[in-house]
Protein backbone atom coordinates (compact mmCIF):
# COMPACT_ATOMS: atom_id res chain seq x y z
CA UNK A 1 0.00 0.00 0.00
CA UNK A 2 1.15 3.52 -0.85
CA UNK A 3 1.65 5.86 2.09
CA UNK A 4 2.00 9.42 1.16
CA UNK A 5 4.43 11.86 3.32
CA UNK A 6 3.58 15.60 2.50
CA UNK A 7 6.06 18.20 3.25
CA UNK A 8 3.88 21.79 3.62
CA UNK A 9 5.73 25.64 3.59
CA UNK A 10 4.39 28.34 5.35
CA UNK A 11 3.12 29.73 1.83
CA UNK A 12 0.51 27.14 2.08
CA UNK A 13 -1.42 29.40 4.42
CA UNK A 14 -1.50 32.14 1.70
CA UNK A 15 -3.77 30.33 -0.25
CA UNK A 16 -6.31 32.46 -1.77
CA UNK A 17 -8.88 31.83 0.81
CA UNK A 18 -6.95 30.99 3.50
CA UNK A 19 -5.09 34.31 3.31
CA UNK A 20 -3.14 34.41 6.60
CA UNK A 21 -0.86 37.03 6.88
CA UNK A 22 3.26 37.05 6.86
CA UNK A 23 4.89 37.69 9.49
CA UNK A 24 6.31 41.23 8.53
CA UNK A 25 2.47 42.33 8.65
CA UNK A 26 1.51 40.47 11.67
CA UNK A 27 2.39 43.22 14.07
CA UNK A 28 0.03 45.61 12.94
CA UNK A 29 -2.75 42.86 12.37
CA UNK A 30 -2.35 42.26 15.72
CA UNK A 31 -2.63 45.87 16.78
CA UNK A 32 -5.47 46.12 15.00
CA UNK A 33 -7.27 43.19 16.24
CA UNK A 34 -6.57 44.28 19.89
CA UNK A 35 -8.17 47.44 19.40
CA UNK A 36 -11.39 45.92 16.99
CA UNK A 37 -12.68 42.40 17.90
CA UNK A 38 -10.05 41.71 20.28
CA UNK A 39 -10.85 43.95 22.94
CA UNK A 40 -11.46 41.77 25.07
CA UNK A 41 -8.60 40.15 24.94
CA UNK A 42 -6.85 43.49 25.25
CA UNK A 43 -8.56 43.60 28.55
CA UNK A 44 -8.23 40.23 29.79
CA UNK A 45 -4.64 40.70 29.18
CA UNK A 46 -4.23 43.75 30.90
CA UNK A 47 -6.26 42.40 33.92
CA UNK A 48 -3.53 39.68 34.28
CA UNK A 49 -0.51 41.86 34.10
CA UNK A 50 -1.06 44.74 36.31
CA UNK A 51 1.25 47.48 35.99
CA UNK A 52 1.64 46.67 32.35
CA UNK A 53 3.02 49.61 30.17
CA UNK A 54 3.42 48.30 26.78
CA UNK A 55 1.35 49.41 23.72
CA UNK A 56 2.07 48.63 20.02
CA UNK A 57 2.00 52.63 19.28
CA UNK A 58 4.47 53.25 22.19
CA UNK A 59 6.97 50.71 20.11
CA UNK A 60 7.19 53.25 17.39
CA UNK A 61 9.35 55.75 19.03
CA UNK A 62 11.59 53.35 20.06
CA UNK A 63 12.03 52.05 16.86
CA UNK A 64 12.40 55.46 15.22
CA UNK A 65 15.36 56.30 17.88
CA UNK A 66 17.05 53.36 16.56
CA UNK A 67 17.06 53.78 12.80
CA UNK A 68 20.09 56.93 13.19
CA UNK A 69 22.53 53.53 14.42
CA UNK A 70 22.06 51.73 11.28
CA UNK A 71 24.59 50.70 9.28
CA UNK A 72 24.53 52.88 5.53
CA UNK A 73 23.64 49.33 3.62
CA UNK A 74 20.66 48.92 5.87
CA UNK A 75 19.64 52.65 5.67
CA UNK A 76 19.75 51.53 1.64
CA UNK A 77 17.58 48.48 1.92
CA UNK A 78 14.74 50.15 3.55
CA UNK A 79 14.95 52.86 0.45
CA UNK A 80 14.40 50.28 -1.58
CA UNK A 81 11.69 48.99 -0.06
CA UNK A 82 9.68 51.98 -0.29
CA UNK A 83 11.03 52.16 -3.73
CA UNK A 84 9.17 48.99 -4.68
CA UNK A 85 5.86 49.71 -2.89
CA UNK A 86 5.50 52.52 -4.14
CA UNK A 87 6.46 51.69 -8.11
CA UNK A 88 3.05 50.47 -9.25
CA UNK A 89 1.05 52.78 -7.43
CA UNK A 90 -2.10 54.36 -9.93
CA UNK A 91 -2.93 57.95 -10.29
CA UNK A 92 -5.30 57.45 -7.65
CA UNK A 93 -2.22 56.99 -4.93
CA UNK A 94 -0.61 59.85 -5.60
CA UNK A 95 -0.77 61.22 -1.64
CA UNK A 96 1.03 58.53 -1.07
CA UNK A 97 3.37 58.03 -3.82
CA UNK A 98 4.13 61.59 -2.60
CA UNK A 99 4.68 60.03 1.01
CA UNK A 100 7.03 57.13 -0.07
CA UNK A 101 9.22 60.16 -2.38
CA UNK A 102 9.40 62.06 1.26
CA UNK A 103 10.63 59.02 2.73
CA UNK A 104 13.28 57.85 0.39
CA UNK A 105 14.44 61.59 0.33
CA UNK A 106 14.98 61.69 4.13
CA UNK A 107 16.91 58.36 4.38
CA UNK A 108 18.99 59.09 1.44
CA UNK A 109 20.18 62.48 3.13
CA UNK A 110 20.94 59.95 6.41
CA UNK A 111 22.50 57.41 4.49
CA UNK A 112 24.29 60.30 2.49
CA UNK A 113 26.02 61.33 5.96
CA UNK A 114 27.13 57.75 7.12
CA UNK A 115 29.21 57.33 3.59
CA UNK A 116 30.79 60.47 3.58
CA UNK A 117 32.02 60.03 6.97
CA UNK A 118 34.05 57.16 6.04
CA UNK A 119 37.84 57.15 6.08
CA UNK A 120 38.94 57.35 2.63
CA UNK A 121 42.44 55.88 1.33
CA UNK A 122 43.54 59.24 0.51
CA UNK A 123 42.17 60.92 3.45
CA UNK A 124 44.52 57.95 6.02
CA UNK A 125 47.67 58.29 3.46
CA UNK A 126 47.25 62.33 4.45
CA UNK A 127 46.88 61.37 8.18
CA UNK A 128 49.75 59.14 8.02
CA UNK A 129 51.97 61.74 6.27
CA UNK A 130 51.57 64.33 8.63
CA UNK A 131 51.63 61.80 12.07
CA UNK A 132 53.96 59.28 10.77
CA UNK A 133 55.08 57.98 14.03
CA UNK A 134 52.03 57.61 15.85
CA UNK A 135 49.24 56.76 12.77
CA UNK A 136 48.10 53.73 14.05
CA UNK A 137 47.26 54.66 17.26
CA UNK A 138 45.33 57.78 15.65
CA UNK A 139 43.20 56.00 13.14
CA UNK A 140 41.34 53.72 15.57
CA UNK A 141 38.10 53.86 12.98
CA UNK A 142 37.31 53.83 9.51
CA UNK A 143 34.75 56.45 9.95
CA UNK A 144 34.73 60.13 11.09
CA UNK A 145 31.66 60.12 12.94
CA UNK A 146 30.28 57.46 15.36
CA UNK A 147 26.81 57.02 13.71
CA UNK A 148 25.61 54.80 16.95
CA UNK A 149 25.70 58.37 18.52
CA UNK A 150 24.08 60.56 15.79
CA UNK A 151 20.19 62.17 16.91
CA UNK A 152 17.73 62.56 14.74
CA UNK A 153 16.08 66.09 14.60
CA UNK A 154 12.31 66.01 15.19
CA UNK A 155 11.75 66.68 12.04
CA UNK A 156 12.88 62.94 10.80
CA UNK A 157 11.17 61.63 13.54
CA UNK A 158 7.94 62.93 13.65
CA UNK A 159 7.65 62.11 9.71
CA UNK A 160 8.26 58.57 10.74
CA UNK A 161 6.31 57.94 13.58
CA UNK A 162 3.42 59.52 12.18
CA UNK A 163 4.46 57.04 8.92
CA UNK A 164 4.50 53.93 10.72
CA UNK A 165 1.00 54.66 13.16
CA UNK A 166 -0.83 55.06 9.84
CA UNK A 167 0.50 51.37 9.54
CA UNK A 168 -1.58 50.39 12.35
CA UNK A 169 -4.91 51.59 11.17
CA UNK A 170 -7.50 49.88 9.33
CA UNK A 171 -6.53 50.90 5.96
CA UNK A 172 -3.48 49.91 4.25
CA UNK A 173 -0.76 52.55 3.40
CA UNK A 174 2.00 50.70 0.86
CA UNK A 175 4.86 53.00 2.17
CA UNK A 176 3.79 52.34 5.87
CA UNK A 177 3.77 49.00 5.28
CA UNK A 178 7.24 48.86 3.88
CA UNK A 179 8.62 50.43 7.19
CA UNK A 180 6.61 48.74 8.92
CA UNK A 181 7.80 45.10 7.81
CA UNK A 182 11.20 46.59 8.94
CA UNK A 183 11.28 48.49 12.00
CA UNK A 184 8.00 46.07 13.46
CA UNK A 185 9.29 43.12 13.23
CA UNK A 186 6.94 40.88 15.64
CA UNK A 187 9.36 38.42 15.73
CA UNK A 188 12.32 40.38 16.47
CA UNK A 189 10.37 41.81 19.54
CA UNK A 190 9.91 38.52 20.75
CA UNK A 191 12.91 38.05 20.80
CA UNK A 192 14.05 41.05 22.57
CA UNK A 193 11.18 40.76 25.40
CA UNK A 194 11.78 37.21 26.12
CA UNK A 195 15.18 38.31 27.05
CA UNK A 196 13.40 39.32 30.33
CA UNK A 197 13.42 35.74 31.73
CA UNK A 198 16.84 35.50 31.93
CA UNK A 199 17.77 38.81 32.67
CA UNK A 200 15.32 39.55 35.77
CA UNK A 201 13.48 42.03 34.43
CA UNK A 202 9.91 42.02 35.00
CA UNK A 203 9.14 44.53 33.00
CA UNK A 204 9.86 42.61 29.73
CA UNK A 205 8.78 39.14 31.01
CA UNK A 206 4.97 41.28 31.43
CA UNK A 207 5.74 42.31 27.92
CA UNK A 208 6.56 38.82 26.38
CA UNK A 209 3.38 37.68 28.28
CA UNK A 210 1.07 40.36 26.41
CA UNK A 211 2.80 40.39 22.95
CA UNK A 212 2.74 36.49 23.17
CA UNK A 213 -0.71 36.36 24.16
CA UNK A 214 -1.97 38.67 21.72
CA UNK A 215 -0.45 37.00 19.16
CA UNK A 216 -2.07 33.38 19.98
CA UNK A 217 -5.62 35.17 20.48
CA UNK A 218 -5.15 36.79 17.03
CA UNK A 219 -3.99 33.74 15.59
CA UNK A 220 -6.78 31.54 17.10
CA UNK A 221 -9.50 34.38 16.10
CA UNK A 222 -8.13 34.17 12.36
CA UNK A 223 -8.29 30.24 11.92
CA UNK A 224 -11.90 30.33 13.36
CA UNK A 225 -13.04 32.75 10.63
CA UNK A 226 -11.29 30.64 7.89
CA UNK A 227 -13.27 27.99 9.22
CA UNK A 228 -16.67 29.71 9.48
CA UNK A 229 -16.48 31.12 6.36
CA UNK A 230 -16.03 27.77 4.44
CA UNK A 231 -18.74 25.56 6.73
CA UNK A 232 -18.90 22.00 5.01
CA UNK A 233 -17.04 22.77 2.14
CA UNK A 234 -13.15 21.47 1.59
CA UNK A 235 -10.31 24.56 2.66
CA UNK A 236 -8.71 25.79 0.24
CA UNK A 237 -5.51 23.65 -0.79
CA UNK A 238 -6.06 21.70 2.69
CA UNK A 239 -9.40 19.78 0.78
CA UNK A 240 -6.91 18.35 -1.91
CA UNK A 241 -4.92 16.91 0.74
CA UNK A 242 -4.43 13.06 0.36
CA UNK A 243 -6.88 11.35 3.33
CA UNK A 244 -4.37 9.67 5.27
CA UNK A 245 -1.00 11.19 4.57
CA UNK A 246 1.79 9.25 6.61
CA UNK A 247 2.88 12.43 8.13
CA UNK A 248 3.23 16.14 7.67
CA UNK A 249 6.31 17.95 8.21
CA UNK A 250 6.13 21.89 7.88
CA UNK A 251 9.00 23.09 7.21
CA UNK A 252 10.96 25.46 8.72
CA UNK A 253 10.50 29.59 6.94
CA UNK A 254 11.44 32.76 6.79
CA UNK A 255 7.57 33.84 7.62
CA UNK A 256 7.24 31.27 10.99
CA UNK A 257 6.41 32.55 14.15
CA UNK A 258 7.76 31.94 17.53
CA UNK A 259 4.64 30.74 19.57
CA UNK A 260 3.59 31.23 23.32
CA UNK A 261 2.96 28.16 23.84
CA UNK A 262 6.00 26.97 25.69
CA UNK A 263 8.61 28.83 27.92
CA UNK A 264 12.36 26.76 28.49
CA UNK A 265 11.99 27.21 32.36
CA UNK A 266 8.70 26.45 32.95
CA UNK A 267 7.57 23.33 30.38
CA UNK A 268 4.09 25.32 30.22
CA UNK A 269 1.90 24.21 26.88
CA UNK A 270 -1.67 25.02 26.35
CA UNK A 271 -3.83 22.42 25.49
CA UNK A 272 -4.32 22.35 21.41
CA UNK A 273 -5.49 19.76 19.33
CA UNK A 274 -2.99 18.06 17.48
CA UNK A 275 0.48 17.82 17.49
CA UNK A 276 2.35 21.00 16.01
CA UNK A 277 6.11 21.36 15.33
CA UNK A 278 7.93 24.42 16.58
CA UNK A 279 8.20 25.81 12.94
CA UNK A 280 4.96 26.32 11.56
CA UNK A 281 2.79 27.98 8.90
CA UNK A 282 1.35 30.65 11.04
CA UNK A 283 -2.39 28.93 10.04
CA UNK A 284 -0.99 25.79 11.67
CA UNK A 285 -0.13 27.95 14.99
CA UNK A 286 -3.83 27.12 15.70
CA UNK A 287 -3.96 23.26 15.14
CA UNK A 288 -3.64 21.28 11.73
CA UNK A 289 -5.94 22.09 8.85
CA UNK A 290 -8.26 20.19 8.93
CA UNK A 291 -8.08 18.11 11.15
CA UNK A 292 -7.77 19.39 14.67
CA UNK A 293 -10.88 20.90 16.69
CA UNK A 294 -10.03 24.58 16.81
CA UNK A 295 -10.58 26.20 20.18
CA UNK A 296 -12.79 29.21 20.59
CA UNK A 297 -10.77 32.39 21.76
CA UNK A 298 -12.83 32.87 25.25
CA UNK A 299 -11.46 28.99 25.53
CA UNK A 300 -7.93 30.13 24.21
CA UNK A 301 -7.99 33.15 26.46
CA UNK A 302 -8.58 30.59 29.39
CA UNK A 303 -5.29 28.50 29.20
CA UNK A 304 -3.20 31.91 28.41
CA UNK A 305 -3.98 32.91 31.90
CA UNK A 306 -3.13 29.54 33.45
CA UNK A 307 -0.36 29.62 31.38
CA UNK A 308 0.50 32.99 32.13
CA UNK A 309 0.30 32.63 35.87
CA UNK A 310 2.70 29.26 35.48
CA UNK A 311 5.25 31.04 33.60
CA UNK A 312 5.62 33.98 36.12
CA UNK A 313 5.42 31.76 38.90
CA UNK A 314 8.65 29.61 37.66
CA UNK A 315 10.08 33.27 36.94
CA UNK A 316 9.97 34.13 40.26
CA UNK A 317 7.54 37.42 39.45
CA UNK A 318 4.38 38.04 40.38
CA UNK A 319 3.02 39.75 36.54
CA UNK A 320 -0.42 37.30 36.76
Amino acid sequence: MTKHLLILGAGVDRTTGIDFPLANNLLADVARFLEGPGKNVETALRDMLPGLRFNFNSMIARAVDKIATREPYEQKAMVQRVQDAIAHLGAEQDGVRKHGDLIIRLFNKLATIAEESQLDADTEALIREVFPKDADDLIDSDSILDIHKLSLSDTFKTVLKRTLKLGLNSERHEVAAALGADMLNIETLLVEKFLGFYNDKPADIKNYLYIAWALWAYLVAKQKEVLEAHGASPLPFYGEVPDHPRDHLPVPHVHAVERPDRDDRSGIAPERGGAVDDHQPLAAAGGHFPHSSVSSLPSAMGRSGAACRAVALRARVRVC
